[in-house]
């Protein structure tokens, strides 16, 4: 495994825990880690990883 691939990883699973701790009141917030979650999981499955 790449060391890309583990950096994605976890800034995958970092993004997935602040998405957690927003309030959905907070439509601004999920917005912009949702987008940010996307951008990650688009480049891992560029590089061939599935989740």
């Amino acid at each position: 495994m790449s060391l890309e691939v583990v950096f994605l990883l976890a800034e995958r699973s970092e993004v997935q825990r602040i998405l957690d701790g927003i309030s959905w009141n907070d439509i601004i917030g999920k917005m912009t880690f949702t987008s940010r979650l996307m951008k990650v999981e688009s480049q891992l499955r560029d590089l061939g990883v599935s989740f």
